[in-house]
């Protein structure tokens, strides 16, 4: 039996009270098509989703390997520095040597070793 022909009176109530007491059937058709639209809503939420944590973290990355890259930067520069110190103490000490190796051969050439 078909439900009765509604009035333009009743089709005015709200949806739940013009169910009241009554069996709402569905069709396959319309179930699947419900299914559907509910796994569309899920992808396009979870493609949301992907996307913002993707920019999210990709911005956190790029902000922490510019400051590893700056700090590596400041290290080498220090490294730079000291290394250069060390060469000039190096060169200090190299010059120092070739004094001491000049004064000791003119010890030598003054006081020849005896055999010689």
């Amino acid at each position: 039996m078909s439900p009765p022909i509604e009035t333009s009176r009743q089709n005015q109530r709200p949806l739940a009270k013009r169910l009241k007491g009554r069996n709402v059937f569905m069709t396959e058709p319309q179930i699947w098509t419900i299914i559907g639209a509910l796994v569309a809503a899920l992808g396009v939420l979870v493609t949301i989703v992907t996307q913002s944590f993707h920019h999210t973290m990709s911005s956190k990355f790029e902000t922490l390997i510019t400051s590893m890259n700056a700090q590596f930067d400041s290290v080498r520069a220090e490294m730079v520095l000291r290394f250069e110190e060390v060469d000039r103490r190096f060169e200090q000490i190299d010059a120092r040597l070739g004094r001491l190796e000049d004064r000791v051969d003119g010890i030598v050439r003054v006081f020849p070793e005896p055999g010689e």
